[in-house]
């Protein structure tokens, strides 16, 4: 990993961490880094439990998981992204801040490779 994707996984959990503190959200929290093939940062995404965007819904339907509808922190990103997205840096951790998997669902991988996506990180 470069020193670019560890700042990323710290800051994730930083940010995580601060949001985590202001909700009273049970679920791990997970968050998404888009990055340029320079390593700079495009848009970020959140997971949401309340939220929804045609691009997920279609996306679910695609892969075959029409109830993964809510906004994924992965196509948030992409979504926000004004650019091409070189990588994705997701980062997910418990309430106590230590890093979970956030390897991304079927959905999410449909959505990166539709997007073109190079190099995906995730937190383990």
């Amino acid at each position: 990993m470069s020193q670019t994707i560890d700042h990323y996984f710290e800051a994730g959990r930083d940010i995580l961490l601060e949001v985590g503190a202001k909700t009273d959200n049970s679920r791990p929290n997970i968050i998404a880094f888009a990055l340029d093939r320079k390593g700079r940062l495009l848009a970020v995404g959140f997971n949401s439990y309340s939220k929804t965007h045609p691009y997920q819904k279609r996306c679910a339907r695609k892969a075959g998981d029409q109830y993964k509808q809510y906004l994924h922190a992965e196509i948030s990103a992409i979504i926000k992204s004004r650019q091409q997205v070189h990588s994705l840096v997701v980062v997910r951790i418990s309430k106590a801040g230590d890093f979970m998997l956030a390897k991304p669902c079927k959905v999410c991988y449909l959505a990166i490779e539709e997007a073109g996506i190079k190099n995906v990180y995730y937190s383990s």
